[in-house]
This record gives structure tokens, C-alpha cells and sequence, in this order.
């Protein structure tokens, strides 16, 4: 499974119970590539500290994150990458395959989020939290998670599931 790494206390923010707070939009400078379109994403914690996110994030959703409730260099869950935005406008709009159009209305919400700020936005959807964040190292851009990670990963999605 492919990963991107967050600053905290960014990668909670997926994860958050009120849907109307939770962000959907993943900010980066680059669109995602198309072999990601419609997969799955492991969102990784970082080592790095985000004060001033840490401070926007509570502006936005009233909730409050300190440093030290939050744990660096795990995996801390799963989403599905359906569609990308750009500040130009709503490009790259991809499809569930079993439900076209469901993302629709998901892709244009995220253009009008508060949690847009560009230039690029990965738009997600079906946040999954791990029950247990599984440890392993991060990287910069988009990289594959180790064969025992992605086995621990895969393995606590399945049991939720009840498989």
C-alpha cells in the first residue's frame, strides 16, 4: 500500500468523528499520480510538530492537540484517494467503479472546504483509523509502506471488518 507522511497533528484530522469538521482534503504541491486514483492511502505521523497547524486546526474544529498526545512515526490509518482539485478548478474527478458518481458531490465540497488551501487537493473519502498505529519510518512524497507494516495494516482493516 502507498503512504504519505504528515505533520501532526494534521493526520488526526481525518479521523475526526463529526464528519462536518473532518478533513477530506489533503494539501500538497503536486497532483496525485493516476496509480493512486481510487486506492487506498496509509496517512503516516511524522516526526514533526506543527504548532501553527496545531493552532489552525483548533480555529477550525474547537479541538485542542498537544505535542505530547501525539504519537510520532506510526501509521495511523487508511483512506481512499477519489479525485483531485486544483485552484484552477475541479480536474482529475475519479470514480468508485462499482458506484459512479458518488464522489461527486464529495469532490466539490473539498474545492469549498476550509480545509483546501492548494495548490493542489487530494480528495479523500472512507477514513479508516487504526486501532493500533503500527511503527515504521516515513518518507517524503508518495512511498510504499515495508511488507510487514502493510501485513499489520491490511490485517487490522480485515479484523474490523470481521474477515
Amino acid at each position: 500500500m502507498k503512504a504519505i507522511t504528515l505533520w501532526r497533528p494534521w493526520d488526526q484530522t481525518f479521523f475526526l468523528e463529526d464528519e462536518a469538521l473532518r478533513k477530506t482534503v489533503e494539501n500538497r504541491s503536486w497532483a496525485p499520480p493516476r496509480t493512486i486514483r481510487g486506492e487506498l492511502l496509509a496517512l503516516h505521523a511524522g516526526l514533526k510538530w506543527d504548532q501553527r497547524g496545531a493552532d489552525a486546526i483548533e480555529q477550525i474544529t474547537g479541538i485542542t492537540y498537544r505535542k505530547e498526545d501525539s504519537e510520532p512515526g506510526v501509521a495511523v490509518g487508511v483512506v481512499r484517494v477519489v479525485g483531485w482539485i486544483t485552484r484552477g478548478g475541479l480536474f482529475g474527478l475519479t470514480y468508485n467503479w462499482t458506484h459512479p458518481g458518488d464522489y461527486e458531490p464529495l469532490i466539490y465540497d473539498a474545492a469549498h472546504s476550509r480545509w483546501f488551501f492548494g495548490p493542489n487537493g487530494w480528495v479523500t473519502a472512507e477514513p479508516y483509523r487504526l486501532p493500533t498505529p503500527v511503527p515504521c519510518e516515513g518518507a517524503q512524497g508518495l512511498w510504499e509502506l515495508p511488507p510487514d507494516v502493510d501485513a499489520e495494516v491490511q490485517r487490522q482493516m480485515r479484523e474490523a471488518r470481521g474477515l
